[in-house]
């Protein structure tokens, strides 16, 4: 039972410092707090407010096929311990997922959207909850008596730095399990770490020159955190002792998550960081899959790039996006703005025209049909 994932990185401040692991045993199945004055019920008493925060939040994405494909997927994951997590989908471009001490996870949108299949997604889940049976968060603060304590940020919530801030030790335990539950439920282990590795690759590939220089560096997010690259040798050198799994249910994953993924993309888009976007769209598009949308979203990081020759690499993206069946309707929209723009007015006018065909309740439809009125026969 082990994960193979990630405390961030995209970023989160932890105020933790100077914590020693303290081994305190695995959590039974049927562990309650008696001790009512003990710091493992202030833990669930602050784990509990902050879940009421999460379930408040707008940043909880409110899709009941999801939450209950999450549940389900993490119940199926961890056997006897089913019902005792509860998996709530976030809203946010970071690849992150964590859990509070009384079995709450949060898992990011831009966790689920690197994702490729179930087998990657299961390694994160079985991670979190790795964390949750170690019982991690209660030892980081049994050994941190001189600790630092202050608060971070996460997706717009307060929470206490506890929450987030493993060691090495319990992020690799932690990383041993999530690999553990996947042989037993015969996952493809081989494939799911590629999470980490195709991580790895999309910050090699970053328009931020710091995040290519962590990567070339190999740099840890935290100092108490294994590097990518030494992660990803553990990970290989776990996998290598393991019986051979083949399950990935790509295309379960992939439909389950399929109403979301433009979305997802356009708020990767806000963080500008075009290359890496642009290496996880090819990557994404790799799968045989959502080529419409994948499309799509190609023009539209090439036009909000707006680099030399990008308004032309939009413009090709999009009418590659129009070959498919699951090209959004705005992409006609965008396409005749494009060709608008060009002095092209007979394309712009039939893309606005195919536009209005294929969204009738467009919003915008008035404004449309004044611009294809204004641009003539």
């Amino acid at each position: 039972m082990r994960r193979a994932l990630l405390s961030s990185v995209m970023g989160v401040a932890v105020l933790l410092a100077g914590c020693a692991s303290t081994d305190l045993g695995q959590r039974s199945v049927d562990h309650k707090v008696t001790d009512k004055g003990s710091a493992e019920a202030g833990y669930e008493f602050q784990s509990e407010k902050f879940e009421e925060d999460i379930k408040n939040s707008g940043q909880l994405i409110r899709d009941p096929a999801l939450t209950n494909y999450l549940v389900n997927l993490t119940d199926d994951l961890t056997g006897e311990y089913a019902g005792q997590l509860r998996v709530y989908p976030f809203e946010g471009p970071v690849f992150n997922a964590g859990i509070l001490p009384n079995g709450a996870m949060i898992v990011y949108s831009g966790l689920m959207l690197r994702a490729e299949n179930e087998a990657q997604l299961a390694l994160v889940l079985g991670h979190e909850f790795g964390h949750y049976y170690e019982r991690h968060a209660l030892e980081r603060r049994a050994a941190a008596e001189n600790a630092v304590w202050g608060s971070i940020l996460v997706g717009g919530l307060l929470a206490t730095a506890l929450y987030l801030d493993f060691s090495q030790d319990n992020e690799l335990e932690a990383d041993q399990i999530g690999l553990e539950i996947l042989e037993e439920r015969g996952y493809d282990a081989e494939n799911a770490i590629m999470l980490w590795k195709n991580l790895a690759d999309e910050m090699a590939n970053s328009s931020n020159k710091k995040v290519r220089k962590r990567a070339n560096k190999s740099a840890a997010i935290f100092a108490t955190h294994p590097t990518t690259k030494e992660r990803i040798a553990k990970l290989d050198a776990m996998v290598m002792t393991m019986t051979p799994g083949s399950k990935q249910e790509q295309e379960r994953y992939r439909a389950i998550i399929r109403p979301h993924l433009q979305g997802w993309l356009e708020a990767e888009l806000t963080r500008r960081d075009y290359g890496s976007l642009l290496h996880l769209i090819d990557r994404l598009s790799g799968l045989g899959s959502d080529k419409g949308v994948l499309e799509y979203m190609r023009g539209r990081t090439y036009a909000t790039r707006n680099e030399e020759g990008d308004q032309a690499l939009a413009l090709e993206a999009y009418t590659a996006a129009t070959e498919h069946f699951d090209a959004p309707p705005v992409v006609y929209k965008v396409m005749g703005d494009a060709y608008n723009d060009l002095g092209e007015t007979a394309k712009a006018k039939t893309a606005f025209e195919t536009y209005l065909a294929k969204n009738p309740s467009a919003e915008d439809r008035e404004l449309i049909l004044y611009m294809i009125k204004s641009l003539g026969n």
